[in-house]
């Protein structure tokens, strides 16, 4: 397991996060660093939140909440969040390229964010996490930051020059570690304030074991 240095991220980062914490989870350290040394820094959230009230009266305006929380979040940390609005607990369902009612799927739209943002370093979710959204999301990502880089669908833009593909540890352990990033003290009060911006999430992140010393990756490319 090797130390991530913040000089092997170079060019744009894009995070893929399928819900709206699980990108300070398991990178919001790396992401505040990278944001001091002028790093750009997207978060694709991938899915609405709407599962996430842990108060009755929370259930109709859940979304709304989160989306607020996680603009608040990531602008402490430097990060630009998009949301992509897919439903909660059903991001599975969306892993296609087109559904059979003629909606995109969420790869057209992934590969239409990735083609814009033009991010050099990609970093997905880890493939093995209990949650079905996780795992979509990986799936996703891994897919399209591919397809992306590569001179195929051209009417979505130009290919990518993608250098490096991680997955990030929210919950399970990786397959396997390959590089962790230590956290700094000051660093470390930043995603614990970012996290703390998750007002409505609070009762659910506390039956989570989140690093604040070491973040993990798993380098895939």
């Amino acid at each position: 397991m090797k130390k991530l240095v913040l000089e092997s991220i170079r060019g744009t980062l894009v995070v893929v996060s399928p819900h709206d914490d699980d990108g300070v989870i398991g990178t919001g350290g790396l992401i505040y660093n990278l944001s001091q040394r002028k790093i750009k820094t997207y978060v694709l959230i991938m899915t609405d939140g709407s599962l996430g009230y842990s108060k009755i009266e929370q259930k109709n305006n859940i979304r709304q909440i989160r989306r607020e929380e996680a603009k608040n979040a990531y602008k402490m940390l430097g990060a630009t969040p998009y949301f992509l609005d897919y439903p909660d607990m059903n991001l599975t369902e969306f892993k296609c390229w087109e559904k059979t009612n003629g909606k995109e799927g969420a790869y057209q739209k992934t590969l239409r964010m990735l083609r814009s943002l033009r991010p050099e370093t990609v970093l997905l979710p880890n493939s093995s996490d209990w949650h079905p959204d996780h795992r979509a999301a990986f799936d996703i990502g891994y897919s399209i930051a591919n397809l992306a880089s590569i001179s195929a669908v051209i009417d979505f833009g130009e290919p990518i020059k993608l250098r490096q593909i991680a997955s990030y540890k929210v919950w399970d352990e990786l397959n396997k570690v390959t590089h962790y990033f230590e956290l700094s003290e000051e660093t470390q009060k930043v995603k614990e304030e970012a996290l703390l911006k998750f007002k409505s999430q609070a009762d659910i992140l506390k039956s989570v074991m989140i690093e604040f010393k070491k973040e993990y990756f798993e380098f895939l490319k």
